[in-house]
């Protein structure tokens, strides 16, 4: 014969899993494993994206119309936001008119967020109008049409030749604004080699 608490005996693991939604969730975050898994899950989240680029051609429309080509022989960044590092550039600016200024440096940075160009090393450019212009270091800021240098450029054109401590150009209105110590001559082809500026 069998005791009334052995027959009640049975009726303890159909209540747990009766009343399994009640405790299981508590339960099942009790049970979840800690250690090295979730740090490294964490990490992979907060890493910052990087590229190296080959052969970089950057094109940029503005009203219909190419406004800016960038081409680089090699590009890099380390973050999503952060400025492109390039070597060897070739920039093309072309105005509203259809007139184009070329720029070519050795190294430059590209600001996506600002739309700044800056080219260091060697830097050379040349307007339609048979403008020359050599620095080491000149700017171009893409919203307000302006290159600019804040170190000694040479500016040489059709029979004459600009030495000019700093430098301002609108590339839609062709406006120059030369600054600093200002070298002026007025002779045939005179052209200075960028290095001794």
């Amino acid at each position: 014969m069998m005791s009334g608490s052995r027959n009640l005996l049975w009726l303890l693991p159909l209540i747990l899993l009766l009343a399994s939604p009640f405790w299981w969730p508590m339960t099942a975050g009790f049970l979840t494993p800690r250690g090295d898994d979730l740090p490294a899950a964490a990490e992979t989240t907060n890493q910052q994206s990087s590229f190296l680029i080959e052969q970089l051609d950057f094109l940029q429309h503005s009203e219909g119309r190419e406004e800016i080509r960038l081409k680089a022989a090699r590009a890099s960044t380390f973050a999503t936001d952060a400025p492109i590092i390039m070597e060897e550039i070739k920039t093309t600016i072309n105005d509203k008119t259809g007139k184009v200024f070329l720029l070519r440096g050795n190294k430059g940075v590209y600001d996506t967020k600002q739309q700044i160009l800056t080219l260091t090393d060697s830097v050379n450019g040349t307007t339609t109008e048979g403008y020359v212009l050599s620095a080491q270091y000149l700017r171009y800021l893409n919203q307000q049409n302006l290159l600019e240098s804040d170190q000694p450029v040479q500016l040489t054109g059709p029979n004459m030749k600009i030495l000019a401590g700093t430098l301002s150009f609108n590339t839609e209105t062709r406006a120059f604004s030369l600054g600093g110590r200002i070298k002026f001559s007025s002779q045939p082809d005179n052209r200075l080699p960028a290095n001794q500026i």
